[in-house]
């Protein structure tokens, strides 16, 4: 991922031009798709400021281009690795702690608000969707029983 602004947004417009065709290529079980200009921006520039609020606009340009194409079967979850506030993350502080999560597709319920949600909450989803089993050390909850 370059760090010049200008070359990070058209990346990860190149990325999201290849993912619809990658998918209905390949047909993967699952994908994983980082645009990650977002943190990039964020720690270079402070969250909310600007540039970050651009690159942001620039991630959602390019997962509403994606979502377009994608075959109507497919669930999708769109998070973010973290929070941050300033230039920073990792403390206690709401913006740090709270990410978004967007759940779309056929498994999810539509216009539903999932309520204690946890990051940790994520995977064990995924692997639920996929029809896997998680281990059984994990401490979690599937989103889909909310």
């Amino acid at each position: 991922m370059p760090t010049d602004y200008t070359a990070a947004l058209e990346h990860e417009h190149k990325l999201s031009d290849l993912a619809p065709s990658y998918i209905y290529e390949e047909s993967p079980d699952f994908l994983f798709l980082y645009l990650g200009y977002t943190d990039i921006a964020g720690y270079k520039h402070s969250w909310m400021a600007p540039h970050y609020l651009e690159a942001v606009a620039n991630a959602s340009h390019c997962i509403e281009k994606i979502m377009e194409y994608l075959p109507k079967n497919y669930n999708v979850c769109i998070t973010a690795d973290h929070g941050g506030h300033h230039c920073t993350h990792n403390t206690d502080c709401m913006e740090d702690m709270i990410i978004p999560l967007i759940c779309h597709g056929p498994i999810f319920q539509p216009n539903h608000l999932l309520a204690n949600v946890n990051i940790k909450d994520i995977a064990p989803t995924l692997i639920q969707i996929l029809r896997l089993i998680p281990p059984s050390d994990w401490k979690w909850h599937y989103l889909l029983d909310h």
